[in-house]
């Protein structure tokens, strides 16, 4: 049996198609308005951005000055910018474990495990032992209460709690008291029960985006492994206010990661064939673009070697790697004199006229082949083509919906305001 609809007029019916046609055309002229505001701020929102980083940065300078004591974080995370006394970041875990818990050899395995954690000669996790403290809206490590660290203070024991139904009120009992400010921010609370007991950690987040500190590490799950752990990736996402607001992009990393993989290739190859270190047979017989291909090189490894080592200065690894490769004036003489030689001209035409006639033909055979990579490629240029559409689509209409969040915030304290003047 049909529904019963109410019945709508022809000429309802055009009203309603005409007004849906209005408000799409509106709607297109309002995201386009939009875009066009947003284009034309974009400049001014660069430069606040350049203006407040460069503020950021002289402010943290001069902290680090008037503080030699502490060590200052020079990220800002999302989760750090929300952090206030009354919700400080403390992250809490609650782990239920079978059997019974001996507090001293537990304490034992986090100090010679955790705490005591070295690589290279220093300490994985030295902020575990200084207390953190805000200055300025600057979250800082003190480096000096390190040596007033007591790891009774951050493994405690309570009385059993025997009923199950007791241990909820007690452990909401628990998180509800703030961590005390003149220790490290982390602590881990034991709470024996029947045949089990209760582990209560509770760590600020910065331990875990900063110190890379994972739940493995504080449990002493596998402590020879890294110490960067899955929940670490989890928490950074959730961290993130866009996570899952839109569709993440499948073949523009593939097509990425191709790019990478044969520029990478390329340049191995590159290297194995003109670096002077990896075959110094190229120098016997260099020319202009043999000379300017080791130039590239060299400045690649400069450039490497000084971001790896930034204690060493740029003019010593210049030196060092030119002296590596016998870039000098002779051979760039050298070079010049190859280049306009006339047998070295007869010697180019020779191959590539032999490319040109029998690689060809072997490329043609290789294309063939090689069908279908191509139709994946094809495949994959499709569905790339379609994901440029949708970030174009979100870039086109991202201004509208910021300008329509920033109206409905004006409103809500607007309203806000208002109702508080009336119960006045």
């Amino acid at each position: 049996m049909k529904p019963d609809w109410p019945q709508v007029s022809s000429k309802a019916r055009r009203s309603i198609g005409q007004f849906q046609r209005r408000f799409r055309v509106l709607n297109i002229f309002y995201n386009l308005f939009s875009c066009c505001l947003m284009i034309l701020l974009l400049p001014a929102f660069i430069f606040l951005f350049l203006i407040v980083n460069l503020n950021r940065y002289i402010w943290l300078v001069i902290l680090k000055k008037k503080y030699p004591n502490l060590e200052f974080i020079n990220s800002t995370s999302v989760r750090s910018a929300v952090d206030n006394p009354r919700n400080p970041g403390i992250l809490t875990v609650l782990l239920q474990v079978k059997g019974s818990c001996n507090i001293h050899m537990f304490k034992t395995q986090v100090q010679r495990d955790l705490l005591n954690r070295t690589k290279n000669g220093r300490l994985v996790f030295p902020h575990l032992r200084t207390k953190l403290s805000s200055v300025w809206g600057w979250y800082a490590w003190d480096k000096e209460t390190a040596s007033n660290f007591n790891i009774d203070n951050h493994i405690t024991i309570t009385q059993p709690v025997l009923e199950d139904s007791h241990i909820q009120k007690y452990i909401s009992e628990l998180v509800s008291k703030y961590m005390n400010p003149d220790h490290p921010p982390w602590h881990l609370k034991i709470v024996p029960s029947s045949n089990k007991f209760f582990v209560l950690i509770r760590l600020h987040h910065l331990y875990l985006s900063e110190e890379h500190i994972g739940l493995g590490d504080i449990l002493l799950l596998e402590p020879e492994h890294s110490s960067w752990s899955n929940e670490i990736d989890e928490y950074l996402y959730h961290e993130n206010l866009l996570a899952g607001t839109f569709k993440t992009p499948v073949a523009i990393p593939q097509v990425y990661q191709h790019i990478c993989e044969c520029f990478s290739n390329f340049w191995n190859e590159l290297v194995s064939v003109y670096d002077p270190i990896e075959n110094p047979k190229i120098q016997i017989s260099p020319t202009i673009k043999t000379y300017m291909i080791i130039i590239l090189i060299t400045m690649v490894s400069v450039m490497k070697e000084y971001l790896r080592t930034e204690s060493s200065g740029v003019k010593y690894i210049i030196r060092r790697e030119t002296q590596r490769r016998f870039i000098t004036k002779r051979l760039l003489w050298r070079s010049i004199l190859e280049t306009i030689n006339p047998l070295t001209s007869i010697k180019y035409f020779i191959s590539w006229s032999w490319w040109f006639i029998v690689m060809s033909a072997l490329q043609i055979l290789r294309t063939i082949l090689h069908i279908p990579q191509y139709i994946y490629w094809i495949f994959l240029s499709y569905h790339v083509f379609r994901e440029l559409l949708y970030l174009a689509k979100i870039v086109f209409s991202g201004p509208r919906v910021s300008i329509v969040i920033l109206i409905m915030l004006n409103l809500t304290n607007s309203f806000t305001v208002l109702k508080n003047y009336i119960d006045m």
